[in-house]
């Protein structure tokens, strides 16, 4: 059967249509990967939201959001431009695509910052539902495509009157800035409110886009000696090979293109922009204080912006070259990493003179003759009280650290009877910050009016420096590995929060300053083999196999306390991680939460040990009167409806392995700390105590964001949360009580908040 030539012609021309539009709009890949990544982080990420809050709470932070905002619109914006004119072929026939595409992603990146603003509650709850947002998202494209009528309504009123075209755009650049300043005095208020933020953040984008609407045909009308100085002899130069100046646009096109003078002008213009922000991130990179007054949000914005100028002027300047420079980066980033890896865990010369680390039994034996003396006839249980702290980040590492604060603040015993503090992630960190806080502070000072008297290290920002050094140094350390990377940087934003971080571990654990404090153990994972590993204030080798790294350095090898604190919490991506060099090979460490989130099972081992002890002539009486404490400081939040929707099946084909390895994190833990209660219940039967301060005390909406910074209001939430705990309470109760723990936790129980109190 014959085919109709005439339909099959039509057919043709149609894919030919397809085929040339989706050439055209392929040009713009870059734009829409940004776009969209810039709306996914404050949709699907809960960090996103608590940055906005801590944007919302500083007035410097918002009114520097504000600038960034401004100039990564531009950047994506004229980049896209250039681009068009660049490959200009692939855009020839498709007016609308090559005029709208680049202003529609520079207005995106406004509507990004509104998704943020909308999603983000006033509380901690979440703002808006994920339908509340796609409504937004759309109404934002009518709202584009509403300017861009306007701005066409504009320029026939506006008719060619230049003194009105010249008073209408120095009132546009006028109020972009003045939203900026609003920006800032509406940040003085110290409120969450978004009420303002947000409609100044709209009238940013309004005037921006109109701007870019009208632009050509009134900068061409109001530069008429540049129209006229064509100068078609004039040899090329660089800049014309960027800026191709004979295009053949119709007339009614020749405003995308202007007058080569103008052009270079606002090419200059922009160059000088972006130099003076990439001046502002260098000095960022190298003072990580410097990120913390910005903040993640603006620093994130400065640095897409910069991202997208720096990846579009690759771009351009391989066309120009006629070399794949891609290719020849990626080559060259292969062939570095084979010489070179900036990932080192930062370590420094062991100081002269310093001890080494008690052994555990030296360690154990010691607690034992403060707490329970052999000459005394006390029979009252005396308890021995194991601290876990589960990972995530600041959230954890505040939440830990507080509510040990707190537990010291109000019993003077507490200190004297804690044993072992074990944690992982951002719990370690946590705890960590607790035991540098208690050498400092005297025990059972109380709280003042029912708070802390004094701010926690960890509610400062540590993440700015962080993100700051990824999108910048980290990726240059690729091509040129010269530059600290990212987890270093968040090692000295932990050292600025709190300068006592700093210090050396060989000379912090060494015996005469660890005797009478409680062993820390910060648990961490060897990514070679996945075998635990712990960096401990005891030598860990005679109770436990996991990896001490301690005495796997070499002799003269330390680290700060601040290292060991990030070793135990390197989770991607924001912490890659970071090898140690014995014997000429390279051990990898990364988040102890791989293994363990929560550093239950070194306790067990610790309680076996105690057990053993038990057996030897002498001990048994003593031991008897132990009463093992576990005091777990989670910060799990309840399961939620939305948590069991189901996976999209493309997530089923595409990442089944990567969301199964995510799954078993959790899991992991959670074996570990029930095998953990089975053995009390077991080996210590009545005696056995296993509560759980969580967090989440019920099913609540708040939402505590997992990152290294955390607003004003969810500390001061977490505050009062530990303040006031319920379980907590208990706690000191029984602690201070005559007849102290009257309940137990039953055989095969799982603990939650309040589980063992009947």
């Amino acid at each position: 059967m014959t085919a109709n030539p005439l339909r099959q012609e039509r057919l043709d021309a149609y894919r030919r249509t397809v085929s040339d539009v989706v050439r055209a709009l392929r040009l713009f890949t870059p734009g829409y990967v940004l776009v969209i990544a810039l709306h996914v982080l404050f949709i699907s990420l809960e960090q996103g939201r608590d940055i906005v809050r801590q944007t919302m709470e500083t007035p410097v932070r918002l009114g520097l959001l504000a600038v960034a905002t401004l100039f990564l619109a531009m950047v994506v914006w004229y980049t896209a431009r250039l681009t068009a004119f660049a490959h200009f072929e692939a855009v020839r026939d498709h007016r609308f695509i090559r005029r709208t595409v680049p202003r529609l992603l520079g207005f995106s990146c406004f509507s990004a910052v509104l998704v943020a603003f909308l999603r983000t509650g006033s509380d901690l709850e979440v703002g808006a539902s994920n339908s509340e947002v796609l409504g937004l998202i759309l109404a934002e494209i009518g709202f584009f495509f509403l300017l861009h009528a306007l701005s066409e309504r504009l320029e026939k009123k506006v008719g060619g009157n230049t003194r009105r075209m010249l008073r209408i755009l120095i009132a546009l650049h006028v109020v972009l800035w003045l939203m900026v300043i609003g920006m800032c005095l509406e940040g003085a208020t110290g409120t969450t409110s978004r009420r303002w933020p947000v409609v100044m953040i709209i009238v940013m984008q309004t005037a921006f886009t109109l701007l870019m609407n009208v632009r050509g045909k009134w900068v061409r009308a109001l530069n008429p000696k540049d129209a006229a100085n064509t100068d078609p002899g004039r040899k090329a130069s660089l800049f014309d090979r960027f800026f191709p100046r004979q295009l053949e646009l119709p007339l009614r096109d020749q405003e995308e293109v202007l007058p080569y003078a103008t052009e270079r002008k606002y090419y200059v213009v922009f160059n000088v922009i972006s130099a003076v922000v990439l001046a502002l991130m260098i000095f960022v990179w190298a003072w990580p204080g410097a990120a913390r007054v910005i903040g993640p949000f603006a620093v994130v914005w400065f640095s897409a912006g910069l991202l997208m100028g720096a990846f579009n002027f690759k771009a351009r300047l391989s066309q120009v070259l006629g070399v794949p420079l891609g290719l020849l980066f990626i080559g060259w980033v292969l062939v570095i990493g084979l010489c070179w890896d900036h990932h080192k865990v930062h370590t420094r010369p062991t100081a002269a003179g310093v001890a080494e680390r008690s052994t555990f039994r030296q360690h154990l034996i010691a607690w034992l003759d403060a707490n329970v003396p052999a000459d005394t006839d006390q029979r009252a249980p005396v308890p021995m009280i194991f601290v876990l702290a589960d990972g995530g980040a600041s959230r954890s590492g505040y939440w830990a650290a507080r509510v040990l604060e707190r537990l010291d603040r109000e019993d003077r015993t507490f200190r004297d009877r804690l044993f072992c503090l074990s944690g992982a992630s951002g719990g370690a960190v946590g705890i960590a910050s607790y035991y540098q806080w208690a050498a400092h502070h005297p025990p059972g000072t109380g709280l003042k009016a029912g708070g802390f008297p004094d701010a926690q290290p960890l509610g400062q920002d540590m993440l700015s420096a962080t993100l700051a050094n990824m999108l910048g140094p980290d990726l240059l350390n690729l091509f040129l590995p010269v530059f600290r990377d990212r987890a270093r940087a968040l090692e000295m934003a932990l050292e600025l929060a709190d300068t006592s971080f700093a210090v050396p571990v060989r000379q912090l654990f060494a015996p005469e300053r660890a005797a009478r404090r409680p062993v820390l153990c910060l648990n961490t994972t060897r990514l070679d083999d996945g075998q635990p590993g712990v960096v401990a204030s005891v030598r860990t080798a005679e109770f436990t196999s996991r990896i001490d790294v301690l005495d796997l350095m070499a002799d003269p090898e330390d680290m700060p306390l601040s290292t060991a604190m990030v070793l135990s919490s390197r989770f991607p991506y924001v912490s890659p991680a970071g090898y140690l060099r014995i014997d000429e090979k390279k051990h990898y460490f990364v988040d102890g939460g791989y293994f363990d989130n929560s550093g239950a099972g070194i306790v067990q081992e610790m309680l076996l040990s105690l057990k053993a002890l038990a057996m030897e002539p002498g001990w048994k009486e003593r031991i008897a009167q132990v009463r093992p404490v576990v005091l777990h400081l989670s910060n799990t939040a309840p399961a939620r409806k939305e948590d069991h929707t189901g996976v999209h099946p493309l997530a089923n084909d595409a990442a089944a392995p990567l969301l199964t390895v995510l799954g078993t994190y959790g899991a992991q833990t959670n074996i570990n700390d029930q095998r953990l209660q089975r053995y009390l219940c077991e080996a210590f039967d009545e005696l056995a105590v296993y509560m759980d301060i969580n967090l989440y005390q019920e099913a609540s909406q708040e939402e505590y964001s997992m990152s290294w910074s955390v607003s004003r209001l969810m500390a001061d939430r977490m505050d009062k949360k530990a303040v006031h705990h319920p379980v907590a309470d208990t706690f000191l109760r029984s602690l201070s009580a005559a007849e102290p723990w009257s309940w137990r936790l039953k055989p095969g129980e799982r603990p939650s908040p309040g589980c063992a109190l009947r």
